[in-house]
């Protein structure tokens, strides 16, 4: 959880942006890369790739391939969707936090605007939300994972409110001051 909520400024910022639940940005964060913002993982089978997007000059086609079927960043978002998205730049771009959860959750907001939470959770990690013949979705396990991530979050979030210089729990009294080791001590002054 650690890992993921020091990126909680950023991912405030884009969930609200994209009017989605810091939680909810906060669990799919965890469940894709455990809050790294430089993971990356290499799907050989995956085929949706955009074929003449706009690209890089200096990126060639067997380049531009690869990076398409790579996610990337703290919501591992794919290098076919960003250039689906409108992405000209480098692909890898989507390590940098800001740049990663912008898309991402642009993405599931998409997602979820069209499908509800659960479809659209469902939709994001598998492209749509399938379904088996019992009901329940192909990555069910992904969607559960998410969700119960998403509820530990939301007790936390509520829980711990980060402010500057301090760092204040749900109890007021409890709040603890950071000390500041670089400001030089002053000597108090003699009459």
């Amino acid at each position: 959880m650690d890992e993921v909520l020091k990126h909680r400024k950023a991912i405030e910022e884009a969930a609200d942006k994209h009017g989605l639940s810091p939680a909810l940005v906060c669990a799919v964060v965890e469940c894709e890369s455990g809050g790294d913002s430089f993971a990356a993982r290499f799907e050989p089978a995956f085929n949706y790739l955009v074929p003449g997007a706009a690209k890089p000059a200096n990126c060639n086609k067997t380049t531009e391939r690869h990076l398409q079927k790579t996610s990337f960043g703290l919501m591992q978002v794919m290098g076919a969707t960003a250039r689906e998205m409108g992405s000209a730049g480098f692909i890898t771009r989507l390590c940098d936090p800001a740049v990663g959860l912008d898309m991402g959750c642009n993405y599931l907001a998409g997602r979820i605007a069209r499908w509800g939470e659960a479809a659209g959770i469902s939709a994001y990690n598998a492209g749509s939300p399938r379904k088996n013949s019992n009901g329940s979705f192909r990555n069910q396990a992904y969607v559960n994972k998410v969700l119960a991530a998403k509820a530990r979050y939301e007790k936390a979030l509520a829980g711990h409110v980060a402010l500057a210089g301090h760092v204040a729990l749900a109890k007021p009294e409890l709040t603890l001051k950071k000390k500041n080791h670089d400001s030089p001590k002053q000597k108090p002054k003699r009459k």
